[in-house]
């Protein structure tokens, strides 16, 4: 047994009066396809001027469109915090998988570097006395008398502190990175024995910003807080 192949058969284009026909047997058309009134040019001639309803109609129209971009950019903030979120929550257990303070650094500027795309990282840590923990420089560079002037000036500072810092600041933070860093954020970190300060460079000028948003910075401040504390 074989089979015969049908011939092809022409795709049929509707016809305006075939449109209208159906249309025309359809009444409440409109009524059960009501999305579509949002989408199609029906003019409605009153001498001159436009009718209220056409005004109406694109009045419609325009604030349709504003919900439909104003629903993308909600999704896209929310697809965005998903993705800190994870990254966050990477963070905090590789962090919570250290049991001495030098794997601890070391796995903390690597997930600030690869994760989060920081280019610089610099952490301070000075104990009850006033003295400085060099167990604590993640950069294993030992800090000048101008860079820990610049960090104590911000010692006491109770929430991060984002932007462009001043040549001089950024000179003595950096070092010879600080051509190549065009934004900072500080963190304050706050422990009961002792005070600390967590520094992140960017290469990009806009990645910390002033009146940027300081909720996942803070998280950062806090666990870094409480982990070096009980290391330190």
């Amino acid at each position: 047994m074989t089979l015969q192949q049908q011939p092809d058969v022409e795709e049929e284009t509707l016809t305006e009066d075939q449109v209208v026909d159906y249309l025309l047997l359809q009444p409440d058309f409109f009524v059960r396809q009501p999305d579509l009134l949002t989408n199609l040019v029906i003019p409605h001639q009153c001498g001159g001027a436009a009718s209220l309803i056409e005004r109406q109609v694109e009045v419609l129209r325009v604030q349709n469109q504003q919900y439909k971009t104003k629903l993308n950019q909600l999704l896209q903030v929310a697809r965005e915090n998903d993705h800190l979120y994870a990254r966050i929550q990477n963070l905090t257990l590789s962090l919570l998988e250290q049991s001495d303070l030098t794997t601890l650094l070391s796995n903390l500027q690597n997930c600030l570097h690869k994760d989060f795309e920081v280019d610089a990282v610099i952490l301070r840590i000075w104990n009850e006395h006033g003295n400085l923990i060099p167990e604590c420089l993640v950069d294993q560079i030992e800090p000048k008398p101008a860079c820990i002037a610049t960090l104590c000036a911000y010692l006491e500072e109770k929430k991060p502190l984002c932007g462009k810092l001043s040549a001089g600041e950024h000179a003595a933070l950096f070092g010879e990175k600080a051509e190549q860093v065009h934004s900072s954020a500080i963190i304050p970190l706050q422990m009961s024995k002792g005070k600390g300060i967590l520094v992140l460079g960017s290469h990009d000028k806009h990645r910390f910003q002033e009146g940027m948003g300081f909720l996942f910075l803070s998280y950062i401040g806090k666990l870094v807080s409480k982990l070096c504390a009980m290391q330190c």
